[in-house]
């Protein structure tokens, strides 16, 4: 178990770093949220008694929601821009239209 935790602290770590990143790629975060996920669940497989197993999966539960929030406002703002930049679009053809 503690090899697989140290495992979760690594892919926890990989997946901060990534997104630090001014640009970064939406597939190398989908596949590492994937491993973290598949960790997660080898983890619980067979499932360990142990009282260690309750707080890493309560601490990761609150990672995972602060990373989900993070992410979230992230889409937010692109989304936000993108709207943006087809104002634009529109603007400026409807100047070169009308000029």
């Amino acid at each position: 178990m503690t090899d697989l935790v140290v495992l979760l602290q690594a892919k926890r770590q990989q997946i901060i770093e990534l997104l630090a990143q001014e640009e970064y790629s939406t597939e190398d975060f989908a596949l590492h949220w994937q491993e973290f996920d598949q960790l997660l669940r080898q983890l619980c497989e067979p499932p360990q008694q142990t009282p260690d197993l309750q707080s890493i999966l309560a601490d990761n539960l609150q990672w995972v929601s602060l990373i989900t929030e993070q992410v979230t406002s992230e889409r937010s703002t692109v989304a936000v821009r993108m709207l943006q930049l087809r104002k634009g679009k529109k603007a400026h053809q409807s100047y070169g239209d009308n000029n």
